[in-house]
């Protein structure tokens, strides 16, 4: 068998389970934000910023678990198990896998904690609000 041919067989699988895999992403930020009322195209234009927020630290999350995932775990399974690639230096996927991590935990916590707080002090206002045309003056 010519091993070129072989290669490019591995390569379209690989590609076509990268597909399948952003696929069940996509799905699955389709049904949490059906679960959380955005179900119209005119709820997801008045949620956009909402959902292209939440899409893109779920997407970085998710490259820095496939690096973790690829090039840590699995690697050092197979060495466990008894495969030869102890050969290849994978050190270089620690660092990145935390750099990838750490950067969806910091765009998490800048951008859900900021939209918290800016409901809460929407709350606060309204509540505010109907309080003080609650009290008689």
């Amino acid at each position: 068998m010519n091993e070129g041919h072989h290669h490019s067989d591995r390569k379209g699988i690989f590609v076509l389970s990268g597909l399948a895999a952003l696929a069940f992403l996509a799905l699955a930020l389709i049904v949490y934000f059906r679960r959380r009322g955005i179900c119209t195209l005119d709820q997801a234009r008045r949620q956009r910023h909402r959902i292209i927020n939440t899409s893109l630290v779920v997407l970085i999350f998710a490259a820095g678990i496939y690096i973790f995932w690829t090039y840590v775990a699995v690697h050092w399974f197979g060495i466990w198990a008894g495969l030869p690639w102890r050969q290849y230096d994978e050190s270089w996927a620690v660092s990145s896998s935390a750099a990838v991590l750490g950067a969806a935990i910091g765009l998490y916590l800048i951008l859900f904690r900021r939209s918290r707080q800016i409901s809460r002090v929407t709350t606060h206002s309204v509540s505010d609000a109907s309080a003080a045309n609650n009290h008689p003056r």
